[in-house]
């Protein structure tokens, strides 16, 4: 049976700031704000359930620290605030007004904070703390291409064309960067016999993430464009306990400055090419792409894991190389360029029913014969060809030794080097790495070096009688 008072508040807010500032300032600063209290009074004592509360608090006299003690242990109180800024930017008030690479209109910032505290007959204080932040970067530059041969006159022929529209951009296309932190602190503090907290140690449960992201695109030419992605997530390692020191907080924003220790590295590096097929008259009937991959992973081991002999067993790096070709034959458009194929793939016109009168001298056309244009539409049953052949290797490293990843993945000493982060698929990587001294030589390692190559190829046909 369970009998209780309770008491329930709550609020929450959605406020733009933004509108107590003068408009022509360009801000938007989004705020969310909640409060939520609850209270639970029980009418019986959770310690002696068959009692009324107010029994056993009659007990004891009104001074005494006992029944102060039982009162607030029985009670049930849990508490949850917070603020949440997402979004928060400046916006250029003049459509018309120039974008530079340095505006602080490129910039966008979140940050929210969450508290929990409650406490009830078995916790005596349970906090949690929540806390998020990003800030995200963002530009896209002006597209200007240069063809330095775009008004040559000379080269307005036909097997001219493919020089005539070389182009060539000197500016990336947009850029973005982005960070992000998360972080959680849980304190839990339970109750002795006398029900208080003396003698109890509190348990802490705690994370602290620290996330980066990088992306690039680069219309090269109007036909090669260069795609980069890399995504990093480190942990920002904390002292155990409380974060009750000056010396505890140092801690933390030193690792902070660092990065944090990095858990897992992804980086992608994408180059799609469109031969330029269809500025030769003779293959215009044909289209083909060609796209080069390269991937680079980092993946870090547990922190402080080794074998018996206390030797660590180091992390775990792979690469990837997928280079593919995806080609289209139209036999459609290349009948249309023969005139005696031509008219079968023209439909017919609709048959004229009319009578001559006498005298009418009107010429007549005469259709090709439906019996003929059905032959040769039969001839031409193949109307396309669709061809993709694509070929992976990829190149699995265990017990790599540096902890940390730099610029492209590669690590403070260069390694594991330029060519493995770009998909090299040396079989004799892992050697080189060992000869180093990147290699763990724990004899408990059981990873094995792994390589692996899948050639696909695929090709469908269009038929239509």
């Amino acid at each position: 049976r369970s009998r209780d008072n309770s008491k329930e508040f709550s609020i929450s807010s959605a406020i733009a700031l933004d509108k107590l500032l003068p408009e022509k300032w360009g801000f938007r600063i989004p705020l969310y704000v909640n409060y939520d209290l609850r209270d639970v009074k029980p009418n019986f004592n959770p310690y002696d359930p068959d009692t009324p509360l107010a029994t056993s608090l009659s007990n004891y006299p009104e001074n005494d620290p006992r029944r102060e003690q039982l009162e607030n242990a029985s009670t049930e109180k849990a508490e949850r605030k917070g603020f949440n800024f997402s979004n928060v930017r400046k916006t250029k008030t003049n459509p018309s007004a120039k974008r530079n690479l340095w505006d602080f209109e490129n910039f966008a910032f979140t940050y929210a904070f969450n508290e929990q505290t409650r406490r009830n007959s078995m916790i005596a204080d349970y906090t949690q703390r929540q806390y998020k932040a990003g800030i995200i970067y963002q530009y896209g530059f002006p597209q200007r291409s240069w063809a330095p041969f775009g008004t040559v006159k000379s080269l307005e022929r036909p097997y001219l064309e493919l020089l005539k529209d070389f182009n060539l951009s000197l500016l990336p296309t947009q850029i973005a960067v982005r960070f992000d932190a998360d972080r959680n602190f849980v304190k839990t503090q339970y109750r002795s016999a006398d029900l208080t907290s003396e003698g109890q140690a509190p348990l802490f449960e705690k994370y602290f993430l620290f996330n980066r992201a990088y992306d690039l695109s680069w219309n090269l030419t109007k036909s090669v464009v260069l795609t980069y992605s890399a995504f990093a997530n480190a942990v920002v390692d904390e002292p155990n306990g409380d974060i009750d020191t000056r010396a505890k907080q140092d801690s933390i924003w030193r690792h902070l400055r660092n990065f944090g220790r990095t858990k897992n590295f992804d980086q992608k590096i994408r180059l799609t090419y469109r031969l330029p097929l269809d500025k030769i008259p003779l293959l215009d009937w044909m289209t083909a792409d060609y796209s080069h991959n390269i991937g680079y992973q980092f993946q870090a081991n547990s922190l402080g894991i080794s074998d018996t002999s206390g030797i660590a067993y180091g992390n775990i790096i792979r690469n990837s190389l997928d280079r593919s070709i995806r080609g289209k034959v139209d036999f459609v458009k290349l009948y249309n360029k023969l005139r005696y194929l031509r008219f079968a793939n023209n439909p017919s016109p609709p048959r004229k029913n009319f009578a001559r009168s006498p005298g009418d001298d009107e010429e007549i056309t005469r259709e090709s014969s439906r019996l003929l244009k059905n032959i040769t539409r039969l001839v031409m049953t193949v109307r396309g060809i669709d061809v993709d052949y694509s070929r992976q290797e990829t190149t699995t490293v265990p017990g790599f030794m540096p902890d940390n990843t730099g610029f492209l993945g590669l690590g403070a000493n260069k390694v594991p080097g330029l060519p493995f982060v770009l998909g090299s698929q040396n079989p004799s990587t892992q050697r080189t790495l060992a000869k180093d001294g990147f290699i763990s030589k724990s004899a408990m390692l059981n990873l094995p070096f792994m390589q692996t190559r899948n050639r696909t190829f695929r090709m469908n046909t269009r038929l239509e009688p």
